[in-house]
């Protein structure tokens, strides 16, 4: 949940980790890994309104560019492991008509980051500064069947 007008610097919401047999615990991981590589996005809804990532596209003139949903990771490669999106930032932007009591949401945009689970852990507190892109990433080891 969440309040008008009260900004919250990091607030854990969810933890998940894959199920302990060893065997289901690949299926999922490969399932996420896939999932990455292949870029899907996740999808949020907020007073129906989408979540969007935007961009600053920087060509002749500086412009605004949005992107429904979020990478659920960056994906990896020879060199380097395949990283979960596991902390996003959310920004919910808001009007308050005149003539009307309450606000209206007229903007829903998130930052993915990818965090080592156990600095979010320690160091996630609603007050303070949270700066996730100071802290290792989490990766998603697969390890193929021999």
């Amino acid at each position: 949940s969440c309040a008008v007008k009260v900004d919250v610097s990091c607030q854990k919401l969810c933890s998940t980790k894959p199920k302990e047999s060893d065997n289901k615990k690949n299926r999922q991981l490969k399932k996420l890994k896939t999932r990455i590589d292949d870029e899907y996005r996740g999808h949020f809804i907020l007073d129906n309104l989408p979540v969007s990532e935007v961009y600053i596209w920087e060509g002749r003139r500086e412009s605004l560019y949005y992107k429904i949903g979020y990478p659920l990771g960056i994906p990896g490669n020879k060199t380097r492991d395949t990283l979960v999106n596991n902390h996003l930032a959310f920004t919910i932007k808001y009007h308050k008509p005149e003539a009307l009591s309450g606000y209206r949401i007229v903007g829903f945009n998130v930052v993915p980051y990818s965090v080592e689970s156990s600095y979010i852990d320690k160091h996630c507190r609603h007050e303070g500064e949270w700066q996730p892109e100071s802290y290792p990433p989490q990766t998603v080891v697969y390890q193929p069947p021999e």
